[in-house]
């Protein structure tokens, strides 16, 4: 395990920012991060250097997954974005993500500039995943507004079993502007260098999230029931597999010890 991030959850008020005073300089950083979100060091460096001059990125950073869920949530996230910029004057933007692993590039060279930002994960267990990659052992916080199909770690946080996107909305304060939450620190499981905020797994609950994901891609109506769905394909198949685990723990105590099991 290793101390990751800050996971938010909705509590105190805290401070707003203020109004971005250079929006089209920060806009034109952003196109210029989106045409390289793989290169870390270079837009890194864009990023430190516009600090060194002046220019600050936004603030309030919603990162959509426009291919999480059942329907296209993108447009609901733009109006409440748009509603805390103009009626409260925060300081707003809305990312896209075009790739897998776009999420984790954009992170993480916003967050290693040291300024100031909150990220707003809108997406599902997917999008966590990644920009909990892009957040691993700094002090930028992470709000989930959950808006996949699974949901899993939303659930987890907001101690649910079902997910009202409306109430969460609600709890953070996103319609008032007064923006409220509590930052706790969570631990993640480092897996060969990726980063697991949820779960690692391997074997049937491994297949039936491949193939569920790949149903929900093509029949995106189904929403979760498609997880139910691969279960049968995936019990006609054989499960036999071999791996080796080499796990580094640390006990009760805080006493590093290595745990192995091998075939």
């Amino acid at each position: 395990l290793c101390s990751a991030f800050g996971a938010a959850i909705p509590a105190a008020e805290v401070p707003h920012s203020a109004s971005h005073p250079r929006e089209k300089e920060s806009q034109l950083l952003y196109n210029l991060l989106t045409l390289c979100p793989f290169h870390f060091q270079m837009t890194c460096g864009i990023l430190k250097i516009a600090n060194c001059i002046g220019v600050s990125f936004l603030k309030h950073i919603f990162i959509i997954n426009p291919a999480a869920g059942k329907k296209d949530s993108r447009q609901r996230v733009y109006t409440m974005a748009e509603a805390l910029k103009r009626n409260h004057n925060l300081d707003v933007e809305c990312m896209l993500t075009k790739s897998r692993g776009h999420a984790t590039a954009l992170t993480r060279a916003i967050a290693e500039t040291g300024d100031y930002v909150r990220f707003y994960a809108c997406g599902g267990d997917g999008t966590v995943h990644e920009i909990a990659n892009g957040l691993a052992n700094t002090d930028t916080p992470l709000l989930l507004l959950p808006l996949g199909t699974g949901n899993d770690f939303a659930k987890k946080v907001y101690g649910t079993k079902k997910i009202n996107v409306e109430n969460v909305i609600k709890a953070f304060g996103f319609y008032s502007g007064k923006i409220k939450y509590d930052v706790k620190p969570i631990d993640l499981i480092d897996y060969n260098g990726e980063k697991c905020i949820n779960v690692m797994s391997y074997g049937l609950d491994t297949k039936v999230e491949t193939i569920g994901r790949q149903i929900a891609g093509k029949i995106p109506s189904i929403g979760h029931k498609a997880y139910d769905i691969a279960v049968v394909p995936v019990l006609c198949r054989s499960m036999t597999c071999h791996i080796n685990i080499d796990l580094d723990c640390i006990d009760e105590d805080g006493k590093p010890y290595k745990y192995i099991v091998a075939p």
